[in-house]
């Protein structure tokens, strides 16, 4: 068969599959962008001597990187999300996290680039100003804004903020859980710590005496604390693999080694650190991700729902088209596991603004749903969307399993004990300043009446 034809056959079966797809539903979840060292001094400075604005700032190559993503998005969801910003379209969500939210704005700034999406319009031009002074600049604005609410293209959209310690989402991110403290306890448990020690200490003995020249290498001790182990070989690599994407001069490293393989080397620490400490506990991976994938089966559901009704592209509360989650490298990696373990999907370290994507399509030819599970624009999976919820259903936690495996009813109480022994411990100081307040009081309206008595009597 001539090359030629063969391809225009492909083409026209990817042209024909096209036609019969329909999206009904698209979930992005995605690392924030490049970052600075998560380790610097007190004079801004990390460990090879480079000064940033501030701990893992998210840098400008980073803010770039993920408005590109949103640049892209676009593109590729122009028919399917609206140019302008509806609410009950799009729901975006972010890690309680500067670098975390500023991602996330950037990413929607490039979502909706060149479209003014604020359209609150003054219909008859009326100064409205807040209270207080009103100053010449303001009245200056106020003729250049028009109608306009505030300036066109200036994008204001209702951003959900994962508290640590919330229940309902940010289990997606164990890194992240302040009160499920079984977590910790099970990773130290987990006999793959002592493969990352071993693994850390060959580093460790490899590299230790060429780079002393260039930081401190005496503070990062290997010890039988495993965390504390993970934290400063964390340190050391996160430093590099920061100072490396935001292209800083590392020129000085290549007089004692062989950069590419040091790199590499502190790629691999970073991985294994990754998949295997924070990601590696296949009961923590399910725990952790099951309130997000009943979350997303509930809000396909209700586009399915609407779909059967005709009502596919409708616009409805409770029922989103669009939801977006900015997190950070456990988020991603968590995600990413939790398909291995159900549906031996690839896991790929997520380097900065990573990104998975969840596609609900509907098949209009075969009559059927199917879901496409994308990382870094790579298909991964293609699936039966019923095939997929009985999977995912099967595997989930229920709310009681969850509160059972970290025991939140008990540290709960626990803290409630700790509160009532620090009132106990203090009981006699509070119990004095409460008198001293309350006789100051009475002490201060006796004066009063007692004045006032004066004042007549005079």
């Amino acid at each position: 068969m001539n090359y030629k034809n063969y391809y225009e056959i492909l083409l026209f079966i990817a042209i024909f599959n096209l036609t019969f797809q329909k999206l009904l539903f698209v979930n992005v979840h995605f690392r924030h962008g490049a970052r600075g060292s998560l380790y610097i001094d007190k004079e801004n400075r990390d460990l090879l001597g480079h000064e940033w604005e501030k701990r893992g700032i998210l840098t400008s190559k980073g803010k770039r990187q993920v408005f590109l993503n949103g640049i892209k998005h676009r593109e590729r969801y122009s028919n399917f999300l609206s140019n302008k910003y509806y609410e009950d379209e799009i729901k975006v969500y972010s890690t309680d996290s500067y670098r975390a939210i500023s991602s996330l704005e950037c990413y929607l700034n490039g979502l909706y680039h060149n479209n003014n999406i604020n359209e609150n319009i003054i219909e008859k031009n009326e100064t409205v100003y807040p209270p207080g002074n009103v100053t010449q600049i303001m009245k200056e604005k106020i003729n250049q804004l028009g109608k306009n609410a505030i300036p066109k293209d200036n994008h204001i959209i209702p951003i959900n903020i994962f508290q640590k310690s919330e229940h309902q989402f940010v289990l997606h991110e164990p890194g992240k859980i302040s009160d499920c403290q079984i977590i910790n306890e099970i990773r130290e448990k987990n006999v793959i710590n002592y493969n990352i020690n071993i693994m850390a200490k060959n580093f460790m003995e490899k590299y230790s005496s060429r780079l002393n020249n260039f930081f401190n290498l005496n503070n990062i001790t290997l010890n039988s604390d495993f965390n504390y182990s993970y934290n400063q070989l964390h340190l050391l690599c996160d430093t590099l693999y920061s100072d490396f994407t935001d292209k800083r001069d590392l020129s000085n490293l290549t007089k004692e080694l062989n950069f590419d393989e040091f790199f590499n080397d502190c790629q691999n620490i970073l991985t294994n650190l990754l998949s295997d400490y924070v990601s590696g506990d296949k009961d923590t991976i399910i725990m952790s991700q099951s309130p997000v994938m009943k979350k997303l089966i509930n809000w396909m559901d209700k586009r399915i729902e609407l779909d059967k009704k005709g009502q596919g592209d409708k616009i409805s509360a409770g029922s989103p088209k669009y939801t977006v989650w900015s997190g950070h490298d456990s988020s991603i990696s968590t995600f990413e596991m939790f398909m291995k373990y159900i549906f031996n999907t690839k896991w790929l370290f997520p380097s900065f603004s990573t990104t998975i994507l969840f596609e609900l399509h509907k098949n209009d030819e075969k009559n059927l749903y199917e879901i496409k599970y994308l990382l870094n624009d790579e298909t991964l999976l293609t699936i039966n969307y019923d095939e997929f919820k009985r999977k995912v259903m099967e595997i989930i936690w229920n709310e009681e399993k969850i509160e059972n495996f970290c025991q939140f009813s008990i540290i709960h109480t626990d803290k409630i004990n700790k509160l009532n022994t620090k009132i106990k411990k203090y009981r006699t100081i509070i119990f004095i300043l409460t008198v001293i307040i309350i006789s100051s009081l009475f002490y201060n309206i006796y004066n009063s009446l007692k004045r006032r008595k004066k004042m007549k009597d005079i």
